[in-house]
C-alpha cells in the first residue's frame, strides 16, 4: 500500500478508500441540490442548459478530470442533467439535437458521457509530450508491462490492458 495526496490505494492503483468515495457521493447530493434549486425558477430551455454549463458541470467534470468515475456514475449524472433539463418529464427533444451546435439546429448542451471521454483522452496528449516531466515517470512505469509510451503509437488489444488500472485502461481506449 502506498499513500498519494491523501488517498489510499492499492499496488494497482485499483481502490479508492471508501471515505474518498464517500465525499464523491456528496459532491453529487451537492449537484443535485444546486439542480434543485433552479429547478424551481421557471427558466427557458436555454436558461437550463446555462445552468449546467456554468453552474453544475463544473465540479463533475472536476471530479472526472482526476478520478476514473465508478460504473454508473457518469450514467447517473446524465439523468441528472436530463431530469433537471425536462423538469422530470420524458424529453421533448432527441438527445442528439440538444448536443448538437447551434448551427445545426441543436441546442449546444453538453454531454457528460462525451466531456468524461475527452478529458482522459487528453491525458493521452500530455503524457506524450516531448517535453520531460517527473510526473510522467510514475505514469510510464505504471504502464511499462504493456509498452509504456509506445502503446498510444500503435494498435493494441484490450485484453492485454486487463493488467493496467482502470483509469490507463480507460485513457487508452479514449
Amino acid at each position: 500500500m502506498c499513500f498519494f495526496l491523501e488517498n489510499t490505494f492499492n499496488s494497482r492503483l485499483t481502490c479508492w478508500s471508501t471515505s474518498r468515495w464517500d465525499r464523491i457521493v456528496l459532491n453529487v447530493a451537492s449537484f443535485k441540490k444546486c439542480l434543485n434549486l433552479w429547478s424551481s425558477r421557471d427558466l427557458s430551455l436555454y436558461g437550463k442548459i446555462n445552468i449546467v454549463k456554468n453552474l453544475a458541470l463544473s465540479n463533475m467534470v472536476f471530479i472526472v478530470s482526476v478520478l476514473s468515475a465508478p460504473s454508473g456514475f457518469v450514467d447517473q449524472v446524465s439523468k441528472l442533467l436530463s431530469s433537471f433539463i425536462w423538469s422530470h418529464k420524458p424529453p421533448k427533444i432527441k438527445h442528439s439535437t440538444m448536443i448538437g451546435k447551434i448551427k445545426d439546429g441543436g441546442l449546444n448542451m453538453p454531454d457528460f458521457k462525451i466531456i468524461n471521454k475527452s478529458l482522459k483522452a487528453g491525458w493521452v496528449k500530455w503524457l506524450l509530450n516531448p517535453q520531460t516531466k517527473s510526473w510522467k515517470k510514475i505514469q510510464f512505469d505504471l504502464l511499462h508491462h504493456v509498452g509504456g509510451p509506445l502503446l498510444f503509437e500503435c494498435n493494441f488489444s484490450i485484453k492485454t490492458l486487463r493488467k493496467c488500472s482502470s483509469y490507463h485502461c480507460f485513457t487508452a481506449t479514449s
